[in-house]
């Protein structure tokens, strides 16, 4: 979660799959919040949680993640790879 002045701004949902890696399914941000790096400061935030796990990106708004330069990888995008 993103909080800011106790209001919430924003929020990660994601799903550890069992060994084959993290998955995002929802990356939320308030509009009025938006574009002050909150939606990377989630990101990140999940990819530390699971240090060994590959973290995987699901989305249908695809040109925000390719401004972050996540790695496309068919339909989905790898946010971090495990290495």
């Amino acid at each position: 979660m993103a909080v800011q002045d106790g209001r919430l701004c924003g929020f990660a949902r994601c799903r550890n799959d069992d060994g084959f890696g993290l998955y995002v399914y929802d990356l939320l941000v308030r509009k009025a919040e938006r574009g002050q790096n909150l939606g990377r400061a989630l990101m990140d935030a999940a990819a530390d949680a699971f240090p060994d796990e590959t973290v995987y990106v699901m989305s249908d708004v695809d040109p925000y993640y390719e401004k972050q330069s996540f790695i496309r990888e068919g339909s989905i995008f790898i946010v971090r790879d495990r290495g």
